[in-house]
């Protein structure tokens, strides 16, 4: 997997950190192997609230998103989680919006977010 992945639990959510580059030949595979891995682990935990803090760098073009975020549910990410995507990389954060509009129009509770105060408030409400 291109990315590192850090799991912390806190009291009411699961903090995950991923940094990486998003390498566009691999950004799908990549992306999808996240999505699993944060997904079995937050059901171990048994948690309903995700805050996803993302130092991945690069472009995350339309179709990649399209495909990686119309299949949330096949990876295991649960539709009752509420899910707050920070996107660091402010390049490519119009880019992960869209990302947003397509999770959110499959019937995901995700929002993305330039900061992880801001994603927080969102997550806590």
């Amino acid at each position: 997997m291109a990315y590192k992945i850090y799991f912390q639990e806190e009291d009411d959510l699961l903090r995950v950190e991923i940094s990486g580059d998003r390498e566009k030949a691999k950004l799908i595979t990549n992306a999808r192997e996240a999505w699993r891995e944060i997904a079995n682990v937050n059901r171990e935990k048994k948690n309903f609230k995700v805050l996803i803090v993302s130092r991945a760098t690069g472009k995350y073009p339309i179709f990649d998103a399209l495909m990686i975020n119309q299949s949330l549910a096949e990876y295991g990410v649960q539709r009752d989680w509420k899910i707050a995507f920070v996107n660091l990389d402010q390049a490519s954060f119009s880019e992960v919006k869209v990302a947003e509009m397509i999770a959110v129009n499959r019937g995901f509770n995700l929002g993305v977010f330039p900061n992880e105060e801001t994603a927080r408030k969102w997550l806590l409400n």
